[in-house]
């Protein structure tokens, strides 16, 4: 029988429960199933086993069509994305220039240059690890998307929504490619692989809003990507500034 928030609340939807425990069970890919907490073997009426199959033949073709979740399914934790590299780029960045700045100008006597250099390669790493930051978001929406693990080795993954077991080949050429599913409970896309490291987001249930959620509107958007530009164009300012400061001429005091 349905509730009557069922409609508007569809993480708190069951597609099948164990008769026993009333626990979601995974709808698997036959005509019968098993109970991930009782161990009770569950049959699947023929009208389910055809919705079953029909609703991830059509969420897969929607999914395939998406960008933000072919987006989200390329995101991977590369090194160079790393939170501390990140961090030490920025603490690091004035002690580069300053290498720099000797390295090319300070040790000839060239003063100007120096101070010029300094701030040019300042504002040229600051440049880099801005537009790293921006990379990393894409990063940050998969891992919203990512779904539970299980409880216990040899279970199946739970949908990040609902927590109801999720359908996975695990034992099939297939499995190495199905990276993505969607909960045949709730209808919510989960991509399965790596634990997420993030605090799980059951409200975020699309990608667009998880997209929404880490990447801003589009005004944010636009920032965040001239942000990095207009940082380096200041330093550059800067940088001609100082040079031509210490290259004026100087009047004694009388």
């Amino acid at each position: 029988m349905e509730r009557s928030d069922e409609r508007s609340a569809p993480n708190r939807t069951h597609v099948l429960t164990c008769p026993r425990c009333r626990a979601p069970v995974a709808l698997g890919f036959t005509d019968q199933t098993e109970c991930q907490k009782c161990h009770e073997r569950v049959a699947i009426p023929e009208p389910v086993q055809k919705r079953r199959d029909n609703f991830r033949k059509l969420e897969a073709e929607r999914r395939h069509k998406d960008p933000l979740w072919a987006l989200a399914l390329r995101a991977r934790p590369r090194f160079y994305l790393s939170p501390k590299l990140l961090a030490s780029l920025s603490y690091f960045a004035p002690f580069v220039g300053i290498m720099v700045g000797y390295a090319f100008a300070y040790r000839f006597g060239n003063y100007p240059l120096a101070a010029l250099l300094w701030l040019w390669v300042i504002g040229a790493i600051h440049l880099l690890s801005s537009w790293l930051l921006v990379q990393r978001k894409p990063l940050h929406v998969r891992q919203l998307m990512m779904a539970q693990q299980p409880s216990e080795p040899g279970l199946f993954p739970m949908c990040r929504v609902c927590a109801s077991p999720l359908s996975i080949p695990a034992h099939t050429p297939e499995a190495a490619a199905s990276l993505d599913c969607s909960c045949d409970h709730c209808g919510a896309d989960n991509i399965v692989g790596d634990a997420p490291i993030v605090t799980p987001r059951p409200d975020l249930y699309s990608i667009q809003s998880a997209y929404q959620e880490v990447f801003g509107g589009l005004m944010q958007q636009r920032m965040d990507r001239a942000y990095p530009f207009l940082l380096l164009v200041g330093f550059v300012i800067l940088g001609g500034v100082s040079f031509f400061v210490a290259k004026a001429p100087q009047t004694p005091l009388t």
